[in-house]
């Protein structure tokens, strides 16, 4: 949000047409190490990888989001797998180690 405060940022963003939400997303984007700053080198090699027609940019808008959602899912399915994992052994299920690949393990699933 500081880089709306700086008012030659706001005029360099709107001469791009780029609205308010494009131009976090384009911080997103160029922030790479998510560290809420983006020095020149960043900058500069960020919109040049951006080059091109609108589909760039969504195209690397949806790596960015894909990207923030798979490291959600790895923390979940680490999770879910401990909490399996406690109901296992509450319920005496043997561990995958035990023999789970045994099809009479597997019935009782």
């Amino acid at each position: 949000d500081n880089f709306f405060d700086d008012p030659n940022m706001r005029k360099y963003v709107g001469a791009l047409d780029i609205n308010a939400e494009d131009a976090r997303m384009l911080f997103r984007l160029l922030d790479r190490y998510d560290c809420n700053r983006v020095g020149i080198d960043d900058f500069c090699e960020g919109c040049l990888r951006l080059q091109g027609d609108a589909k760039s940019f969504d195209v690397h808008s949806m790596i960015l989001q894909m990207q923030a959602f798979l490291s959600k899912w790895s923390e979940f399915t680490v999770y879910v797998e401990k909490r399996f994992g406690r109901m296992d052994d509450f319920l005496g299920y043997p561990d995958s180690s035990d023999g789970a690949d045994d099809p009479s393990v597997q019935s009782m699933f």
